[in-house]
């Protein structure tokens, strides 16, 4: 059986925190582009998008989190 200092280091924790942070950045990276993608291909879409960011944020500030309920 494995002491617990053992089986987890600090650096194994650094190692596991990377793994994550790059995968998570990775994710949101690939999910993005694929929105730029389709949005290229769909301009209805597009327009359908800004007609609605215009809608509920306007045009005179950036999107907040807030703004999400609307």
């Amino acid at each position: 059986m494995l002491i617990c200092d053992e089986m987890f280091s600090e650096e194994s924790l650094k190692a596991v925190m990377h793994d994550l942070f790059v995968a998570g950045t990775d994710t949101t990276a690939v999910t993005l582009s694929w929105l730029n993608i389709y949005l290229l291909y769909y301009p209805r879409v597009q327009k359908k998008l800004h007609e609605e960011l215009d809608r509920v944020v306007g045009r005179t500030r950036p999107a907040l989190l807030s703004d999400r309920k609307r």
